[in-house]
């Protein structure tokens, strides 16, 4: 193993303990603020503990929420080019507020494949543990969150021979007028049962992605954002792989539950064939998805 490997395994364990203790810093307020409400719940009498136990029955029904959201994808080919890709997909993300500043969720996604053999199939799903962290006197937000992966699509598992993934990411948000900003980094350790896929393809072990969002508010309304994508792969045999995806959308809010979306996503290899020149574009008429949609949340 080369000096150059080693110095990427150290740097990526360093991240991992330096966000770790970062998490379990940021808890402790919220830990001994816990700690301090249990005790003084059970100094008072009884006579309060019936008001108690309603209090908390309210709470934990604001506590539960879901978005759900249907869209439908496509790319620009016709049908009698017989390269024409269609899906519609159904995003299912329900959540429990455990305290003001810890959440839990899931995702998964169900997908029809409109053209060819129609298949219908299910994404893996994501488990996250969030702690929304320090706020600044500019009101940018960090925010925490811990993740793991349950292999529930087959073709994947079938094919990487996926057990499961754990990941860890941090985050910052801010907003400054009618801009929104924000930036996510994500580390993840993938767990394969072998290194090299069904297809011959080395399997990826570490990733590293870099979220960008970025978005404009016309009004309370309608708003248009942005996010990019660049992940970074390190393959069992140390090999890397780096990836991106660009997503635009127009979006339209009839409601405080209620939201669509117009838009165009864009994804593929970051460089060129011959490995250093830049294959990333916002838009590439033979690669590019359009995708319309709806969102509900409760």
């Amino acid at each position: 193993m080369t000096t150059a490997d080693n110095r990427t395994k150290y740097l990526i364990l360093i991240y991992q303990l330096m966000t770790l203790a970062l998490v379990v810093f940021s808890l402790r307020p919220l830990l001994a603020q816990q700690s301090s409400v249990s005790s003084t719940s059970q100094a008072q009498g009884t006579s309060t503990a019936s008001a108690s136990q309603s209090t908390q029955t309210q709470e934990i029904q604001k506590s539960f929420s879901a978005v759900i959201a249907l869209e439908r994808s496509s790319n620009l080919f016709t049908n009698e080019s017989g390269n024409r890709e269609s899906s519609t997909d159904l995003s299912l993300t329900p959540s429990y507020k455990i305290t003001s500043k810890l959440s839990t969720s899931a995702n998964a996604v169900i997908s029809r494949q409109e053209t060819g053999n129609k298949d219908t199939t299910i994404s893996n799903t994501t488990l996250v543990l969030g702690y929304t962290g320090y706020k600044f006197e500019n009101g940018a937000q960090l925010a925490h969150s811990l993740r793991g992966v349950i292999p529930t699509n087959e073709e994947i598992k079938k094919r990487d021979r996926l057990n499961t993934a754990v990941g860890i990411r941090n985050q910052i948000s801010h907003s400054i007028g009618a801009f929104d900003m924000g930036y996510k980094l994500t580390l993840t350790r993938n767990f394969h049962e072998f290194t090299v896929n069904a297809e011959g393809s080395a399997n990826v072990e570490y990733s590293l992605s870099h979220i960008l969002e970025l978005a404009y508010n016309f009004n309370d309304k309608i708003s248009i954002s942005q996010v990019g994508t660049i992940r970074q792969g390190r393959t069992y045999g140390g090999f890397n792989r780096t990836s991106f995806s660009a997503d635009t959308d127009l979006n339209y809010y009839a409601s405080k539950s209620l939201a669509i979306n117009i838009g165009a996503s864009t994804e593929g290899s970051a460089f060129k064939a011959n490995g250093t020149d830049s294959n990333i574009e916002l838009f590439n008429e033979n690669k590019s998805l359009i995708r319309a949609g709806l969102s509900f949340s409760y």
